[in-house]
């Protein structure tokens, strides 16, 4: 026993000295775990960042914007109605004839029976006929309301654009547009109800020369407009036009496309964030222009998937 203590004394430093060795190297050892560990943490987001959540949300499928200018007018004879539900639009301009009496009236009875004929659209089997039967509705109304002061002829153009599940449907009486921008290439799809079609059409079958066609004072004048009684060109698409994303949808009155050029809607409308900001810089143009005897002006913009 006094051997094996005396050689337990004699080895007891080098053991004392190892113990502590191997000690430091354990708490080295774990100061650098923490340290790796606090490092990978640190790298790790707290959040998903808002910019990369929101930018894989997919565009809203429909907007709308209108605005509208009085111009140089005493009165402001354009109406518009706008309903959206869901996936469905329906956007109307209306353009009160102005040189004819009440056309205020009339343009405002036009717009309040599409707005009123819009439920009916939703769900309609075929949105087409339902359309035709919304423009015959309009023309009734308008008519009546002109039967009762005296028969004073007065009318409205109409355009109208519904737009269900990316398929849209147009219909139009009178001179005013209905638009679709698609990579930046503007696109009138409605054909406006004017003397100079009939004219031209005389100049094709060789009923007048070209020459007086082209100077006629009353190329202009309207030959469809809602309340004229029987309506005699009411202009519509058989098929829808199938929308594609970036899509965007105008329709205006004559106060807009006779003062500013396709170039010039062409640039705003692709510049705009917004469709509200669309309509009202168009009509910001408008009335940049300063024309001595502008008319009244009205857009209404939808935007498809825009985004």
């Amino acid at each position: 026993m006094i051997f094996i203590t005396s050689n337990l004394f004699h080895y007891l430093p080098f053991i004392l000295t190892g113990v502590c060795v191997l000690s430091l190297l354990a708490l080295i050892g774990t100061v650098v775990v923490m340290l790796i560990i606090r490092k990978k943490k640190s790298k790790m987001p707290t959040q998903v960042p808002m910019a990369e959540t929101e930018a894989k949300m997919p565009p809203m499928e429909l907007s709308m914007g209108a605005a509208q200018t009085i111009g140089a007018r005493e009165n402001q004879q354009d109406s518009y109605t706008t309903c959206m539900e869901d996936k469905t639009a329906l956007a109307v301009v209306a353009d009160g004839m102005g040189g004819l009496q009440n056309g205020a009236e009339i343009s405002g009875i036009v717009s309040y029976v599409c707005n009123e004929c819009y439920s009916r659209l939703v769900g309609a089997p075929r949105p087409e006929f339902e359309l035709m039967n919304m423009v015959r509705s309009a023309n009734e109304q308008a008519c009546d309301y002109i039967d009762k002061i005296n028969g004073e002829k007065s009318g409205s153009t109409l355009v109208a654009v519904y737009v269900v599940a990316g398929n849209l449907y147009f219909t139009s009486v009178g001179d005013s547009r209905i638009y679709l921008m698609r990579n930046k290439s503007l696109v009138q799809l409605n054909r406006e109800h004017i003397y100079a079609y009939e004219l031209d059409s005389k100049v094709m079958n060789g009923e007048m020369v070209a020459e007086k066609a082209l100077n006629n004072r009353e190329r202009k004048a309207l030959t469809s407009y809602m309340g004229m009684g029987n309506l005699k060109y009411v202009d519509r698409n058989l098929e829808p036009v199938i929308l594609q994303r970036n899509d965007v949808i105008l329709l205006s009155s004559d106060g807009v496309f006779n003062t500013l050029s396709d170039e010039e809607m062409i640039s705003i409308l692709d510049s705009a964030a917004t469709s509200e900001e669309a309509a009202q810089s168009i009509i910001d143009a408008v009335n940049a222009r300063m024309k001595p005897r502008q008319d009244n002006a009205t857009a209404v913009v939808m935007f498809y998937q825009r985004g």
